[in-house]
């Protein structure tokens, strides 16, 4: 098969935009190098994205859309193809032929290639010299090549990357009208290859697929319980009131009423944080996530461990979750998007923002686990607390200064005033206490600052109170060895306390309270 180049183009469409594109009478190719829109063929429209390639056979009537988001860019080949004894391929029939359009999604690992021969191509498009317009020939050749051997060859490995990104864009557009043909095309799949691989590849049918999508979208907003039926049938996809609810209790075994008053006894929860709040209000978690040796874990130890830290979440834990069919699950709002929608379809999974006050976050999981009445005798009890702790502390060290620092890997960090750090909240704000000069010129609105043991000698704190990292006494020593460790106020007053490192570096209303009581050790009377 011999192939010509004959024109390249480069479209961008902003969004809300449209554009209709000229009838070739050669074979036409679109890559699309990013944004999303979808491109209407002889009257049928194609989701497209970032990597999308559609190959038209000659006469196709083509347009492209955009309405949201970022908007759409793409290069647009038209070539012909034709064999090596015989007329090229143009207008002489053969449109109609067969399929008039193959689409699919480029593997990122050969879309990087591909990208790069479009780009060389179309700056050198003008050029007209004989050897040059051949050696363009043979760059789109191989342009080609990058193209057609991922959209080609449906070896397993590729079908089952292919059917992961129509999954993807599932999570994304579930409220969309997903047809099998539509979504076979994006996959560059025949309908029923598309179905088979399918379900070979996630043991379900496409069909059960998406239900189970919309139905966990729809748990979700249940459970919040800011919506009303109508509205959240409208959301999941399914538009009219009563058919979804009729759906809702064929797949769940209950109404949505029913399963929006539930009590919700098996909650999985991958951020220890998160646990910590989930305790206060009276809920033993179904599963965590949580160091073995974190002070609260005695309090989950009939709890399914699933781990311990929410970023190690991996294919082990899914498949625990899975089978262990948690009522929904909790996490924090670092974990992978791509995690989070597997996640979603296991249970209703709610991504809560870490970096906010902690009353707001305990506050929003007292709404999802209907512990309204718990959540005000636990604020009520931890007032009560501060209250106790900051007289006691103030009426033995008076107007005194105190800060925190962490001996952590190579680096010493000095805590600052931030309200959304481990920290601050306790010292500086609920117990009232006073920072020393050098925290406020240094790391007051952040988090921490990473100081030089130079810098010790500057700080000015009365009361020093140090967390050392588990691994980190090494480091420790040499420090306690240096000259300026020697210098500093606190130390040399001998009033330097060493603090619990899980106690101090973790957060939540439980963790607060002990943060308090060893404080009180401490500086107290």
């Amino acid at each position: 098969m011999a192939l010509r180049l004959l024109q390249i183009h480069y479209h961008r469409l902003d969004t809300d935009g449209f554009i209709k594109l000229q009838i070739p009478h050669a074979y036409r190719m679109l890559l699309i190098l990013g944004g999303e829109g979808k491109c209407m063929v002889d009257g049928e429209w194609i989701p497209l994205q970032r990597g999308s390639c559609c190959l038209l056979r000659p006469g196709t009537y083509t347009a492209a859309s955009v309405s949201t988001g970022e908007g759409l860019a793409w290069y647009d080949f038209t070539f012909e193809a034709f064999p090596y004894d015989q007329k090229p391929v143009g207008s002489s029939g053969d449109a109609g032929q067969g399929d008039k359009v193959w689409c699919g999604v480029i593997p990122e690992h050969s879309l990087a290639q591909a990208v790069d021969l479009a780009k060389r191509l179309y700056m050198e498009r003008d050029n007209q010299e004989r050897v040059e317009r051949f050696r363009l020939n043979v760059v789109f050749q191989e342009l080609l090549y990058w193209v057609m051997k991922d959209l080609g060859n449906e070896a397993v490995g590729q079908a089952k990357e292919r059917i992961t990104r129509i999954i993807d864009y599932m999570e994304r557009h579930f409220q969309d009208n997903l047809t099998r043909d539509m979504l076979a095309q994006m996959a560059g799949m025949s309908p029923e290859y598309f179905s088979r691989i399918f379900r070979k590849e996630t043991g379900r049918t496409l069909g059960e697929y998406l239900t189970n999508i919309r139905i966990n979208h729809a748990k979700r907003e249940l459970i919040r319980g800011q919506a009303s039926i109508g509205w959240i049938a409208e959301y999941a996809g399914y538009g009219e009131q009563y058919y979804f609810s009729r759906k809702f209790k064929q797949e769940v075994g209950m109404s949505p009423t029913v399963y929006m008053e539930k009590q919700r006894n098996h909650v999985a929860c991958l951020f220890p944080p998160y646990v910590d709040h989930m305790l206060a209000l009276g809920v033993t978690p179904y599963a965590t996530m949580m160091d073995r040796v974190h002070p609260l874990s005695s309090q989950v130890q009939r709890s399914i461990h699933l781990g311990e830290q929410e970023a190690e979440l991996g294919e082990r834990n899914l498949s625990q979750l899975l089978q262990i069919e948690p009522d929904l699950i909790l996490c924090s709002q670092y974990i992978d998007p791509k995690l989070e929608a597997r996640l979603n379809r296991i249970a209703p999974t709610f991504t809560i923002s870490y970096k906010q006050e902690w009353r707001r976050v305990l506050g929003e999981i007292a709404a999802l686990l209907g512990k309204s009445e718990e959540l005000e005798e636990a604020l009520s009890r931890y007032e009560r607390k501060c209250h106790e702790t900051s007289t006691q502390i103030k009426s033995a060290i008076g107007e005194q200064t105190v800060a925190l620092l962490r001996i952590h890997a190579d680096q010493i960090r000095l805590y600052g005033g931030s309200r959304h750090s481990y920290t601050a909240p306790v010292l500086y704000g609920d117990l009232g206490l006073k920072a020393p000069d050098l925290v406020r010129r240094l790391a007051w609105d952040d988090y921490w600052a990473s100081v030089s043991i130079s810098h010790l000698a500057q700080l000015d704190a009365d009361q020093l109170l140090l967390v050392v990292d588990p691994g980190c006494e090494e480091q420790l020593q040499t420090l306690m060895d240096s000259r300026n460790w020697h210098d500093i106020p606190a130390v040399k007053r001998g009033n330097i306390y060493r603090a619990d490192y899980y106690t101090w570096m973790s957060s939540g209303i439980l963790m607060n309270t002990m943060k308090m009581e060893e404080a009180l050790r401490f500086l107290g009377p």
